[in-house]
């Protein structure tokens, strides 16, 4: 039975991809969080190198997911060196890691490594994060992209699902603000955002793990073909 090795399983994103791969029953999977640690997730600090080293030499496996990353902008911004450890370096550990065990990566980037002027972005649209968060995952990908020779990259835009708590979701967070009678709250209205499932995309992963694209490198783009 082949390995997964999935990071940030307790997230937004990683729960439905955890789910999906353990459903199907035709994948050993290694669930990895830092917090909310539940069933068979295993606490594993990626802002520790030898940690996470370890822990992907001992389990040795043929696909990893890394789905762990900041990505609240405003958490980005106002605690960046923490930040930029978890999505640049940690993600540059994980890649080399990847490397020494020959597991083919797949490294979940983000839509904000673009400015927005033009959606939506093919997949050899010219990156320009226009602020830290887009900044950190665009450096992201250029540590996958210099640690390994096959990888994929998936590129997000906007997420829901699921939720443990509405804020879990930048969607449903809006929901908290606005039933806040106490403080004015402001949204923009001109911003395209195209909202995905994050149960949609654990199914992708895992057909993108099943039929293992036959490129060295790979960058894909999801979308929906509707938009807010």
């Amino acid at each position: 039975m082949r390995k997964v090795f999935v990071t940030g399983a307790s997230g937004l994103l990683g729960r439905p991809v955890v789910r999906e791969l353990q459903q199907s029953g035709s994948w050993d999977v290694l669930p990895v969080a830092f917090s909310r640690i539940k069933g068979d997730t295993r606490r594993v600090n990626l802002w520790n190198e030898a940690e996470t080293r370890q822990a992907i030499s001992q389990f040795k496996p043929d696909f990893i997911i890394h789905c762990a990353a900041e990505r609240r902008p405003d958490h980005v911004e106002e605690a960046f060196e923490k930040a930029e450890k978890l999505n640049v370096d940690a993600t540059r550990i994980i890649a080399e890691e990847a490397g020494k065990v020959g597991a083919w990566m797949i490294y979940i980037s983000s839509d904000y490594i673009f400015d927005g002027t033009l959606p939506p972005y093919k997949e050899d649209a010219a990156a320009n994060p226009l602020n830290a968060y887009g900044k950190t995952k665009l450096e992201g990908e250029k540590a996958v992209q210099q640690s390994l020779s096959d990888y994929a990259i998936l590129r997000l835009p906007i997420l829901y699902g699921e939720l443990e708590y509405l804020e879990e979701s930048a969607i449903t967070g809006m929901a908290s603000q606005l039933v806040d009678s106490e403080h004015r709250c402001f949204f923009s209205d001109y911003e395209k955002r195209f909202p995905t499932l994050t149960d949609d995309v654990a199914v992708v992963l895992r057909q993108l793990i099943e039929k293992k694209i036959e490129v060295c490198v790979t960058f894909s783009h999801f979308l929906v073909p509707h938009y807010t």
